[in-house]
């Protein structure tokens, strides 16, 4: 093990380049990791804001944009069953926001523009999120037209600072689907994969922007047991209660919050390319590393090929010297890390103020990445091995 950190601090610069190599290959995969962490929260980001144990939804049910929509009445029965304590109807669809005309969308010539926005409703009076902030602004949901706008929607969408929305933007006019709405105030929800853009409203306001959707019709219900029941023993009642009605097969489905939330992750990270690219990434990003390492150290023993060939003819075993060679390997993954840890947390920061995505550093990631970063190296070394074969004690003389 020492001649092999002793190799690495022989050639000071030489190992400086190949700590950036690595350190290099090390980033890619935070950065691949990190893209892919962003889907799956942005998947379930307003899910985890709102307050439900179970979840009654349309079995056609596509992802949280594209809810498809169930009866109304039938979240009226289901409250009325032993354990429920309510059931929220909660609104969702995308729909088309066009860009208010002020000065800053005047000078970027967006003004009058479209782009896809969220709209979002429920009832102003019913506890349904978990951020105090927006439990606390309903009540500006005063008329069908108002609206609470999301500052994380993207500058594209025209707030008065050309930034982000803020006070500064209470009161403005805006339009929706062709209907005017006001914002009111603003709040922080996020948005989702669909769009850049959110607002919520009343459920009132949200059947006058989508009249086509009926009066009757939903996205989905939000239900809260009651305290000291069991969220399990209250969906079985809710589907004896579902197969009484409709048979076998009713065109509702039960979940409880782990189930929504997993079912999300999947949809976004295996159905759909997204998830796949971003884990094709990570991938491609170790392959890389590898391949870089590999010739990084299959030169470094090319280069002291004259010096295994002497130890082995001073009676080292090849499998000594391989051990020389692995400890190298591993001892270069170790110092990358940690620049390219901190490398990753720098860009992180900046990715996510730029584009507007909640890319952040885990608590698990780094564990995951160090030992895919030994892995890569070890790999790699294993490979640098065939170099070391070549070394022959004969070529001394």
């Amino acid at each position: 093990m020492r001649l092999g950190i002793a190799n690495l601090l022989h050639n000071f610069n030489r190992t400086v380049l190949s700590l950036a190599g690595i350190g290099f290959a090390i980033v890619l995969i935070f950065m691949q990791m990190g893209f892919r962490g962003s889907v799956a929260t942005t998947a379930t980001l307003i899910y985890s804001k709102l307050k439900f144990d179970l979840i009654i939804r349309s079995p056609d049910y596509l992802h949280f944009c594209d809810a498809r929509y169930i009866e109304r009445d039938r979240l009226y029965e289901l409250a009325s069953l032993p354990g429920v304590e309510q059931v929220v109807p909660f609104q969702v669809m995308l729909h088309y926001w066009q860009i208010p005309d002020n000065e800053w969308t005047r000078r970027s010539d967006i003004a009058g523009e479209t782009r896809g926005v969220i709209a979002m409703a429920t009832d102003p009076h019913a506890d349904v999120f978990k951020v105090g902030e927006i439990r606390m602004k309903m009540h500006r949901l005063t008329t069908n037209e108002s609206i609470l706008m999301d500052r994380k929607s993207r500058a594209e969408y025209g707030p008065a600072n050309g930034t982000e929305f803020s006070d500064a933007d209470i009161g403005v006019i805006a339009e929706v689907a062709g209907r005017q709405v006001q914002i009111t105030e603003t709040i922080e929800l996020g948005t989702g994969l669909a769009a850049n853009g959110a607002f919520l409203t009343t459920l009132e306001g949200f059947q006058r922007i989508t009249p086509e959707m009926g009066q009757n019709n939903v996205s989905f219900g939000l239900i809260r047991v009651r305290r000291g029941e069991k969220p399990r023993e209250v969906r079985r009642r809710i589907n004896a209660f579902l197969l009484e009605n409709f048979g076998e097969h009713p065109p509702y489905e039960v979940l409880s919050r782990p189930e929504v939330m997993l079912r999300e992750l999947k949809r976004w990270l295996r159905d759909t390319p997204i998830g796949a690219i971003f884990t094709m990434g990570v991938v491609v990003a170790f392959m890389v590393g590898a391949a870089i390492f590999y010739m990084i150290l299959s030169n470094d023993v090319a280069n002291q090929i004259g010096e295994y060939a002497t130890l082995l003819a001073m009676g080292y075993t090849q499998r000594f010297l391989s051990g020389v060679v692995l400890v190298q390997a591993v001892s270069l993954a170790v110092l990358a890390f940690l620049p390219a840890w901190l490398l990753s947390e720098i860009l992180y920061r900046i990715t996510s103020q730029a584009a507007g995505i909640p890319i952040t550093m885990t608590g698990t990631r780094p564990l995951y990445v160090f030992a895919l970063s030994v892995l890569m190296c070890f790999v790699s070394g294993l490979g640098a091995l065939r170099k070391l074969r070549q070394a022959d004690p004969a070529d001394l003389f």
